[in-house]
């Protein structure tokens, strides 16, 4: 699996969920599942989720969010982002 995340990394077109911009916590993670489900129906192989840094609490809640979710076979973070695999 490291071979998929180090291809996510250097990948330029890779499909990006930019979440830092969200109002709340909540609706950061309803932005999050919905757009989860449309790489998982486009048959995506690894995304790049934005969360930022900030004081942890939205990064806390993405990568509790990507623990749980049954479509994620891994993910592996870094300062504000993640690359997960579907």
């Amino acid at each position: 699996m490291e071979e998929t995340f180090f291809a996510a990394d250097i990948d330029d077109n890779i499909h990006t969920i930019d979440l830092h911009y969200t109002s709340t916590v909540h609706e950061a993670l309803e932005q999050l599942e919905r757009e989860l489900f449309f790489c998982y129906q486009k048959q995506t192989p690894y995304l790049r989720i934005i969360h930022g840094i900030g004081k942890g609490i939205l990064a806390n809640a993405v990568h509790q969010a990507l623990d749980k979710n049954p479509l994620i076979a891994g993910h592996k973070c870094n300062g504000g982002h993640c690359i997960a695999i579907l």
